[in-house]
């Protein structure tokens, strides 16, 4: 094999590896790696129980689900916050985990809501987080916006 040949043949072979890498991480990172667990926040969040008309005329709680979801043999929390949105009633979060993978969310949780208003009282929080183990992240991202003496 000739010297051109061979630089085309390893030219190639480095373009196919960075091509697989990149697939690779496209497929583990970001938005894609994480499809199925928004995909089943959006499933849960979606039930009957918590949207209306069975939300309608009643005071919307905080609402705690241990092991709301499962993926992959993996048990998620989901904390539902009122949102005084009649049409979209809770601000859904899980508790136990946070995002590593992706970029594109800078407050790095796994959230599912209409907007980005809520109103979860500090003592809800404290009380829970004492019960329940809260990931640092979201206690974080939950604590900047929960509500003091509410």
């Amino acid at each position: 094999m000739s010297k051109k040949h061979m630089s085309i043949a390893m030219l190639l072979a480095g373009t196919l590896t960075l091509s697989g890498g990149y697939i690779y991480w496209i497929f583990h990172h970001g938005e894609l790696a994480n499809k199925p667990i928004w995909a089943l926040m959006q499933s849960f969040s979606a039930k009957e129980e918590y949207t209306p008309p069975h939300t309608r005329g009643i005071e919307i709680e905080p609402l705690f689900v241990k092991n709301g979801i499962t993926y992959k043999n993996k048990f998620y929390d989901l904390l539902g916050i009122p949102t005084k949105n009649v049409n979209f009633p809770y601000y859904w979060i899980i508790t136990n985990i946070h995002i590593d993978n992706d970029i594109s969310l800078p407050a790095r949780v796994f959230t599912m809501a209409d907007g980005d208003v809520f109103y979860l009282p500090c003592d809800y929080l404290d009380n829970l987080s004492s019960k329940e183990e809260i990931d640092s992240v979201v206690h974080e991202f939950l604590r900047k916006r929960c509500i003091q003496g509410g």
